[in-house]
């Protein structure tokens, strides 16, 4: 069943009880209508016929001749009319007797001088009429034919007006539900255009302020995040592709020279030695794409732990200094800094010694011997954050390589001529920003380039 059928149908359901029970209440107040109408009638004809016994000169065969002629045609009113000792002064047809008044029903009338009650159909009333001690008992009962026949006939219009209007509310509501779910159908036959490879295709109706357009536009981010996906791993396989080949490249072609005839010992050696370069080169590129592929998971599939930033970061700086002894590192603790909580945070300490370790490699690289500062700052939003410096003295970088900077295997013009494959900052900032932190090239001129880490206790 279709969501437009469904809704319809339960529109008409929920639509089709509430006009039931509003039929119900009028049926309902029709009737107590009719009733106490009906009682009023009988009051008034049971002191007609009293009158006409008790203070006129009529006699009660005439009387009784009228109610019996007029009995079938009229639904005449029976009364009957008995004294304070509960005998019988006239009866209207005391041979049909429809009520057949008891010792206790007269007593009843005598002491609560008016009742009312229901006897096959039949309303009766019984009424306690006169002065004082001298009182008369009135019994007066009849069918109200009317009066169940145009209620009968209310009934029945009302039902057929019910059929009717369900009817008309289910087309009524198949009408607005399709009106209503059009924009969601479109939005379905968009979907089913959608596929790998037109991922720029995107959702309409995302103008509104409905629960629809909210649906279209969070679909919308969700396709934009899966296309960054997409074109991020057409672009990292494409350059896995080619950093990978130029190392194999000259791995072969050195081994391959070397085959080709008997050599001298020291060309062996030689190389040997450019092979166990190109092999560290493959190792440290297949650690730092192992890496990038971690660092590439959902946050919520990394584990985290309660740490402190500084031991991290001097883990990373014992790492860097085994490949960069003639380089020195100075680490300033800002004043503002509060070393024994500002520096706790949760985090995952591998990766976040990887980014460490990157953006110190490179102020390193560049700073070509010259002395690189650490400066660990309290982080400029709050938050009980930190920021952490990293200055070093090199050339700097220009304004055209700041743009890509931290694309995945970009390398600058000047970068170019030192070794590297461009993959340790992007690295870096992947790592930053699932910790909910931000690594930013902070500022960047001849005398050197100043790269910020910024994490968040939160």
């Amino acid at each position: 069943m279709s969501l437009t059928i469904r809704q319809s149908l339960l529109f008409t359901l929920l639509t089709g009880c509430l006009l039931l029970l509003f039929s119900l209440l009028i049926d309902y107040g029709a009737s107590r209508s009719r009733l106490e109408a009906f009682y009023g009638v009988l009051e008034k004809e049971a002191v007609t016929k009293f009158n006409l016994v008790t203070q006129t000169d009529i006699d009660t065969q005439t009387l009784q001749t009228i109610y019996r002629k007029n009995r079938a045609v009229l639904n005449e009113v029976e009364v009957a009319v008995y004294n304070k000792d509960f005998q019988l002064l006239y009866h209207d047809d005391i041979d049909i007797d429809f009520v057949k008044e008891t010792p206790e029903m007269l007593t009843d009338i005598a002491q609560n001088r008016i009742i009312r009650f229901e006897q096959d159909d039949w309303q009766v009333v019984g009424l306690r009429l006169g002065e004082g001690d001298d009182y008369f008992l009135v019994t007066a009962a009849a069918y109200d034919a009317y009066g169940y026949d145009k209620l009968f006939k209310q009934r029945r219009n009302m039902a057929l007006s019910f059929v009717l209007m369900l009817g008309l509310l289910y087309f009524a509501g198949l009408f607005f539900a399709r009106k209503i779910l059009r924009p969601l159908q479109d939005m379905l036959d968009e979907i089913k255009r959608i596929s790998a490879r037109n991922l720029h295709r995107r959702l309409p109706g995302t103008r509104g302020k409905d629960e629809l357009a909210q649906l279209a536009r969070s679909f919308n981010h969700m396709l934009e995040r899966l296309e960054n996906a997409f074109s991020s791993q057409q672009s990292f396989v494409s350059n896995v592709a080619h950093e990978l080949r130029t190392p194999m490249a000259a791995l072969l072609a050195d081994i391959d020279l070397a085959l080709e005839k008997p050599r001298s010992e020291a060309y062996y050696q030689e190389v040997l030695k450019a092979s166990a370069k190109d092999a560290r080169h493959l190792t440290r590129l297949t650690a730092n794409l192992l890496d990038l592929a971690k660092a590439g998971y959902d946050s919520s599939a990394i584990t985290y732990s309660h740490l402190r930033i500084d031991e991290v970061l001097i883990d990373a700086l014992k790492e860097v200094q085994v490949d960069y002894p003639n380089t020195k590192m100075n680490v300033v603790f800002s004043d503002g800094i509060d070393i024994e909580n500002d520096l706790q945070m949760q985090g995952n300490a591998y990766l976040l010694k990887v980014a460490f370790v990157n953006v110190l490699e490179n102020a390193c690289k560049y700073s070509l011997g010259k002395p690189v500062e650490i400066n660990i700052a309290p982080a400029t939003s709050g938050g009980g954050g930190i920021c952490i410096h990293f200055d070093d003295r090199g050339p700097g970088i220009s304004e055209d390589d700041q743009r890509d900077l931290f694309t995945p295997f970009f390398r600058g013009r000047q970068q170019r001529k030192l070794p590297g494959m461009g993959v340790g900052l992007s690295l870096s900032k992947r790592i930053v920003e699932q910790h909910n932190g931000r690594l930013f090239l902070n500022t960047s001129s001849d005398d050197g380039s100043r790269f910020t880490i910024e994490l968040s206790k939160t």
